[in-house]
């Protein structure tokens, strides 16, 4: 199965991608660019992954405060 998971729910900006046995993932701490980060680091962790977006299976994400 191949997932993407995001959470932005707390101070750092969380993104991870599994595909198969690689599992890439990237963090960002800077609380208050969140909205700035989410997308590239997104982009980030599926192009080290080698795995397109529509290629995904699911997307999972955090949902807090």
């Amino acid at each position: 199965m191949k997932i993407l998971a995001f959470d932005t729910s707390t101070n750092s900006c969380s993104v991870a991608v599994k595909n198969g046995n690689i599992l890439v993932q990237k963090r960002n701490y800077d609380s208050k660019k969140h909205g700035e980060m989410l997308i590239p680091l997104i982009a980030e962790v599926l192009e080290d992954a080698k795995l397109p977006i529509n290629q995904l299976d699911a997307i999972a994400f955090g949902e807090g405060p």
